[in-house]
């Protein structure tokens, strides 16, 4: 059920209630009228009715002026929710780095991600430096002073960096050693950059998980202060009629409000 639903249920139930308490009022104060002709009771009735605040007839809307946009923007609000939700699944979903890369829009944003966290090394390597001419991938990211130095073990450097003075063997031999140089670089550091990556606010922002719903948020806690003050500006004339037809108002208002702080 949505907020908008809560709302317009409460708005019903609210209605509902102010007719049967309206008639209520109207028969008990028809009982104590005994003076005069029909029409003479009649006034006085109404003069009653209207000291309770209840002279304007059975419909509440008479009453109330619930006409800002509440409805709406609580709407808008429930379906920014709904896709930061589906924007979360999304990203609590990966957990592999191959998966970052089999996306472009994720991938362009790892990027920026690994330079500002200082892991480019890694990302550089593991999406096309392992792929490259042998020779030059040595050169950027296993020589001992490359200039991107991978973060893997010796042991998987070793056997690249023994052929580096034979160009022809370490282009033969290459491309499977820095294929297991590379499944190396990710089992040693896949965790650790998917949680970064999934922290990051350039994911949050890939995937509309940090849609901007101040303006929305404030609009409709605006108008349930606005609605809330309507409803308490009857305190003092209504606080003992019963059925309570404030209540359900009162109390989608709050529950309301009390969702859309959590959103």
């Amino acid at each position: 059920m949505s907020l908008h639903t809560d709302w317009t249920d409460a708005k019903k139930d609210s209605k509902a209630k102010f007719k049967t308490a309206l008639k209520a009022q109207r028969d008990a104060l028809e009982k104590k009228i005994k003076d005069g002709d029909a029409k003479a009771r009649a006034k006085v009735l109404d003069q009653n009715l209207a000291d309770l605040g209840m002279g304007q007839g059975d419909d509440l809307d008479k009453y109330f002026r619930f006409r800002e946009d509440f409805g709406p923007n609580l709407d808008k609000l429930e379906k920014a929710d709904a896709g930061a939700g589906a924007a979360r699944k999304k990203l609590e979903a990966i957990k592999h780095v191959d998966e970052v890369i089999a996306d472009p829009a994720l991938s362009k944003v790892m990027t920026a991600v690994a330079k500002r966290m200082q892991f480019e090394e890694f990302w550089g390597f593991i999406t096309v430096g392992w792929k490259a001419d042998p020779v030059k991938a040595y050169a950027m990211f296993i020589a001992p002073n490359a200039p991107l130095l991978i973060n893997i073990d010796d042991a998987q450097l070793d056997p690249l960096r023994q052929l580096a003075g034979n160009p022809a063997q370490l282009k033969a031999q290459g491309p499977a050693l820095l294929k297991r140089c590379r499944d190396a670089a990710v089992g040693f550091s896949n965790g650790d950059v998917i949680k970064k990556f999934k922290a990051s606010p350039e994911a949050a922002a890939v995937v509309n998980l940090g849609k901007d719903t101040t303006a929305i948020k404030k609009a409709v806690t605006d108008t349930i202060a606005s609605y809330r003050q309507q409803i308490k500006g009857y305190e003092s004339k209504w606080k003992n009629i019963q059925p309570d037809f404030r209540r359900p108002l009162l109390d989608a208002l709050d529950s309301i409000e009390a969702k859309v702080a959590d959103l």
